[in-house]
């Protein structure tokens, strides 16, 4: 069974052609998983500014929830909502993986924390108050190698390095869904 990997740039999304197959495993050469890490490990890393940093979007802090000043609007043309929030993660993680990593601890975080981001009247507000520094991690994606493969899961272990010094083998899940590769792990 042949297969191309496409890079969309429109969509900034990578695509698997299969020939019309409509049932199919996927069958990754090295090569190609590192051409999908390339693409969809910087979005992933950027997932984790977004909920463990500061200055992912522009604020205006002169617009903030009544009674909690730390909530500044978010001023972003595609990103309005908790809603869109949520579908751009997707774009690149599993809706689990979403959801345990990003979405249950700062979106609706446990007793005692505030969400790192709110919806009020209709607009998206970042509590300016709360932010990370920054991400040690990189990802040396030109050493992945497929490690298995099953149906639409593809496993990959590849280098990190911890502030560019050696690190761990990192084992990576990515799941090829409704045509698009996602991430199905953690970085962490």
């Amino acid at each position: 069974m042949g297969s191309t990997l496409e890079y969309d740039e429109s969509t900034q999304t990578i695509k698997m052609n299969y020939n019309n197959v409509a049932s199919y495993s996927v069958n990754l050469t090295d090569n190609e998983a590192k051409d999908i890490l390339k693409q969809i490990i910087p979005k992933a890393v950027k997932f984790y500014g977004v909920f463990n940093g500061t200055g992912s979007f522009k604020l205006d802090k002169t617009k903030t929830i009544p009674g909690e000043p730390n909530y500044a609007q978010v001023i972003d043309e595609k990103i309005t909502s908790i809603e869109d929030l949520k579908k751009w993660v997707e774009e690149t993680f599993t809706k689990d993986v979403a959801q345990t990593v990003f979405f249950s601890r700062y979106l609706t975080p446990g007793i005692g924390s505030l969400p790192l981001y709110k919806d009020y009247e209709g607009k998206l507000y970042n509590d300016t108050g709360n932010g990370g520094h920054g991400w040690a991690f990189d990802y040396l994606t030109d050493t992945a190698k497929v490690i298995s493969q099953k149906d639409n899961v593809a496993v990959v272990e590849l280098d990190r390095t911890l502030f560019n010094n050696p690190d761990i083998k990192l084992t990576l899940r990515i799941e090829y869904i409704n045509d698009k590769w996602k991430l199905a792990s953690r970085l962490d």
